[in-house]
């Protein structure tokens, strides 16, 4: 009994064993490395003219946002300006001005606190 236990796992073995270099022997192929290829520089076929005529373009003078400086912040599509009450927010100042604050809104207040937002709706 005791030979049969020793051919059986000598057999085991030798089966795990060629398994595994059929395994590693059949994966070489497959590992390619990429394609470089390599595009050829392009070039410019027509040649820049110079124009002798002056153009004149005409730069609109820049108007000031007029809420530059404000604390805007989106909840449910709605802008708010909470420049001012950003002091005054029991939850500190917890505003990431410019960005749409609707997930962080309804986590923390029930829907019905958007009534009294309203006098900060722009």
């Amino acid at each position: 009994m005791k030979i049969v236990k020793n051919i059986f796992l000598i057999s085991l073995v030798n089966f795990a064993l060629l398994v595994s270099i059929l395994l590693y022997f059949s994966r070489l192929g497959q590992t390619v490395p990429p394609v470089i290829r390599i595009s050829p520089t392009p070039f410019i076929t027509a040649k820049p003219t110079l124009t002798t005529t002056p153009t004149t373009t005409s730069t609109p003078t820049p108007t000031p946002d007029p809420l530059s400086g404000h604390c805007i912040i989106t909840v449910d599509g709605s802008r708010y300006d909470f420049t001012v009450f950003r002091n005054l927010h029991s939850g500190g100042d917890v505003f990431t001005c410019g960005a749409d604050m609707s997930r962080l809104f309804h986590e923390q207040h029930p829907n019905s606190l958007l009534s009294r937002m309203a006098r900060y709706k722009i």
